[in-house]
C-alpha cells in the first residue's frame, strides 16, 4: 500500500497546480489499484466531473458516498454540481 500513499501525495501536488489531466490520471490509477476505497472513488469522480464526464462522475460519487466517513460533504457537493450541470436542478 506504500504505492497508494505515494499516489496520494502526487495527487495533492497535482491539485495544487490546477492540472486536471494530471489529477485525472493519478486518481484513475489509484482507483484501479484499490477500486473499493471510497477516497479514490470520490477523487476519481471529482476529477471526471472537472473535465465534463458527468455520467461517469455521478456513478462513482454515488458509489463513494455511503462509504465515505470523512469529507462526505465534498462528495455531496460535487454530486449536486453534476446534477446541476445536467440541468437536474431539483436533484441538485
Amino acid at each position: 500500500m506504500n504505492g497508494l500513499k505515494s499516489l496520494r501525495i502526487r495527487l495533492a501536488e497535482a491539485m495544487k497546480t490546477s492540472n486536471p489531466t494530471a489529477e485525472l490520471i493519478i486518481a484513475e490509477f489509484g482507483h484501479r489499484l484499490d477500486p473499493n476505497d471510497a477516497l479514490w472513488m470520490a477523487q476519481y469522480g471529482v476529477t471526471l466531473w472537472r473535465i465534463g464526464r458527468d455520467s461517469e462522475a455521478e456513478r462513482l460519487l454515488l458509489a463513494a458516498h455511503p462509504k465515505r466517513d470523512r469529507n462526505r460533504e465534498r462528495v455531496e457537493w460535487t454530486s449536486g454540481k453534476v446534477c446541476a450541470h445536467q440541468g437536474r436542478f431539483e436533484e441538485a
